[in-house]
């Protein structure tokens, strides 16, 4: 019989007391390979190839964050972690917006489930496919974008400012959203990090569990750790930006993220790198209550096309049309 071979690790930090305890926490089950730093950690991917990428955030000379970001280049098969114990905050949105990592580990980490996530990464690396995502892929038609904001300013950029071969379809809250997802095929959704006081990362992990292929982009006025790494390991958040935000970048996220669904949707066996973790009937139930989803009452919402008009949707039962949806998703209401 065959020995499976072991999947192959590289470990970086800048603490050799740490990357003895990564390397004695990994090697039963992987080959671990440890870099002391960022530049010998490019100097071992330019020469092996690997299947995860873990590294500290915290080091002198390149951050994990842009070491990852570099890493991500060098190597875009590779599924890539980074540890962090501190807040800094450009730093790890950098981290998200450049390198494009796959989960945040706080430190000091648990080390059973430290050693799932790296499982759980090997085999996505192995198994789930992978494409040149520099590659563009040609559109077959308009792509639709969810975008869900109170902010009036949102909604008016995307308005004064049309994308090319995108529908842009306004929600000004979650339940509107949900209306949306009910009739709608998204391929992308820009969101306020928070509605009124709902927390979007439940929607967004609801939603990247069904559909993996649909991808995000969030919006703050202050950016937060925690939520930060809940939108990165519940979400699988694509891009995370603060706001005031300028107009052209924000057309150039919508585009890039529009680009990322088309070649996600194209490659299927690419998607479980952006799957999340299952979350279960209760958290769908928690956020129909949050939305207070339990009337018959319509719920519009506003659709507007490559050119810049709109026209208004809406149909005679939210509620329905969510528990629809929920019945879809977990297979019962």
């Amino acid at each position: 019989m065959i020995q499976e071979k072991k999947g192959q690790v590289l470990c970086v930090d800048d603490e050799p007391a740490l990357l003895r305890s990564l390397q004695w926490l990994l090697e039963k089950d992987f080959d671990v390979t440890i870099a002391l730093g960022g530049e010998e950690g490019l100097r071992e991917i330019e020469a092996h190839e690997f299947d995860v990428i873990v590294s500290d955030q915290r080091m002198p000379g390149m951050t994990g964050a842009e070491f990852l970001s570099r890493a991500k280049t060098l190597s875009p098969r590779a599924v890539r972690i980074l540890l962090t114990g501190y807040t800094d905050m450009e730093a790890l949105l950098s981290s998200v917006n450049e390198g494009e990592i796959w989960r945040f580990v706080k430190k000091p980490w648990n080390r059973e489930e430290l050693s799932s996530l790296v499982e759980t990464a090997t085999k996505i690396a192995k198994e789930g496919g992978f494409a040149d995502f520099e590659t563009p892929i040609e559109s077959t038609g308009e792509s639709k974008v969810l975008v869900i904001s109170n902010d009036a300013d949102i909604h008016r950029t995307f308005k004064e400012n049309p994308v090319d071969n995108v529908h842009i379809i306004h929600a000004d809250n979650l339940a509107q959203a949900v209306q949306v997802i009910a009739n709608e095929r998204i391929g992308a959704i820009v969101s306020e990090v928070t509605i009124g006081s709902t927390d979007v990362t439940q929607f967004i992990s609801l939603l990247k569990q069904i559909q993996p292929e649909i991808v995000s982009v969030v919006v703050a006025e202050e950016t937060d750790l925690q939520q930060l790494i809940k939108l990165i390991n519940d979400g699988q958040v694509y891009r995370y930006t603060k706001k005031p935000v300028q107009e052209s970048y924000l057309k150039h996220l919508v585009s890039s993220a529009v680009t990322k669904h088309l070649q996600l949707a194209a490659e299927p066996a690419t998607r479980a790198r952006y799957a999340v973790s299952e979350t279960g009937e209760t958290l769908a139930q928690t956020l129909m209550q949050e939305l207070g989803l339990s009337s018959s009452e319509p719920v519009e919402y506003r659709r507007q096309d490559i050119h810049g008009s709109q026209r208004t949707n809406g149909e005679p039962n939210g509620a329905g049309k969510f528990r629809q949806i929920f019945k879809k998703w977990f297979g019962r209401e």
